[in-house]
C-alpha cells in the first residue's frame, strides 16, 4: 500500500512508490496539472524529503511563473 505526506495540503505531497526505498515529490503547477518527480531520499529521512521537496517545490514555481515548466 502506498503512503502519502501533506507537505503543502493540495499543493506538494510525498508518496511513496512500490518496491522503491525513496520518496517521490508530486506537485501541482500553476496550470492545475500534477507533476511528479522521484527523489534519492530514503522513505525513514521523511524530513529530509520535507526539506528537499520545498526547495524542489520553489523552484519549480519560479520557473513556472516564467514559462520554464
Amino acid at each position: 500500500m502506498s503512503k502519502s505526506v501533506d507537505v503543502i495540503p493540495n499543493k506538494l505531497r510525498l508518496e511513496t512508490v512500490k518496491d522503491s526505498p525513496y520518496w517521490r515529490m508530486r506537485w501541482k503547477n500553476p496550470d492545475g496539472d500534477w507533476r511528479a518527480k522521484s527523489t534519492k531520499i530514503e522513505l525513514k529521512k521523511i524530513d529530509d524529503a520535507k526539506a528537499f521537496a520545498l526547495e524542489e517545490f520553489s523552484a519549480e514555481q519560479i520557473l513556472a511563473k516564467h514559462g520554464h515548466n
